[in-house]
């Protein structure tokens, strides 16, 4: 008589922790994709001067998304120093495609070590009112193993670029 109520238990138990779990996960950015790159800075070979950064993010308590980019640098140059672009700070954070995200360097070390805050301001339909989320990313660079969806090359001519992809274990930027 006992056993049936403790299997019940246990059961409840079971379902409470999955939903707390799927809880959480609602309340957290996933970012499946980052890309970023440094020039080359030999003469003649045409590139652009600048740093590039390149995510896709979705805010998983609203399922909206959206793709991020910035140049900030100049990075690597010949000849004249190209103007500055700095990065997106929290002052002057930058945008994304869907204008209602917007993002900054939160840490920054090099275009291969940094840490990303991450803004979304929507409007609240049951509450008639604007609600921002914000998250940081941690650090994204090697500490993210291979075998997760990392990879980092420099060529020869200094060219550079870092990568994460992994759609079925993003990195997880959870809400404040």
């Amino acid at each position: 008589m006992l056993l049936p109520v403790v299997l019940a238990l246990a059961a409840s138990c079971t379902a409470l922790s999955i939903l707390q779990e799927g809880t959480k996960a609602r309340q957290a950015f996933l970012i499946p994709y980052v890309y970023s790159f440094s020039p080359s800075g030999r003469p003649g070979a045409g590139n652009s001067p600048y740093c590039q950064l390149t995510f896709n993010v979705t805010d998983a308590a609203t399922n909206d998304d959206t793709q991020c980019k910035v140049q900030y640098g100049p990075c690597a140059w010949s000849g004249e120093r190209p103007p500055e672009m700095p990065k997106p700070d929290a002052p002057k954070p930058a945008k994304c495609q869907n204008e209602d995200f917007k993002f900054w360097f939160s840490k920054f070390d090099s275009m291969r070590n940094f840490s990303l805050e991450i803004t979304h301001t929507y409007h609240d339909k049951d509450t008639r009112s604007d609600v921002v989320h914000t998250g940081d990313s941690g650090w994204i660079n090697h500490d993210l193993s291979s075998d997760r969806g990392y990879s980092y090359t420099c060529g020869g001519s200094g060219v550079c670029s870092m990568g994460f992809r992994n759609n079925t274990d993003p990195l997880v930027a959870t809400f404040k």
